[in-house]
């Protein structure tokens, strides 16, 4: 599984960078769009945008990761547990 280089967050939402390079095209997770991935011109994640710190949101967030062999954190600075 792919690490994380980088983890942004404001407290109200976040971002899990995973490689570095230019975006071309963004895919919502979710339909409600809590969750959106940045991908590259190979269709590489280039990272997962979460609007909110919500248990579901960040659930749905870590099984897109998981099926594209993507480590999401378990544990976010906000407290959230209970991913892993």
């Amino acid at each position: 599984m792919r690490k994380p280089i980088r983890i942004e967050d404001n407290g109200h939402a976040g971002y899990v960078h995973y490689i570095d390079a230019p975006i071309v095209e963004t895919i919502d997770v979710r339909a409600d769009c809590a969750v959106a991935a940045d991908l590259d011109a190979d269709g590489q994640v280039v990272g997962i945008e979460y609007l909110s710190f919500d248990l579901d949101v960040l659930a749905s967030a870590k099984a897109f990761a998981a099926s594209r062999d993507l480590e999401f954190p378990s544990a976010l600075r906000c407290g959230a547990e209970g991913l892993g």
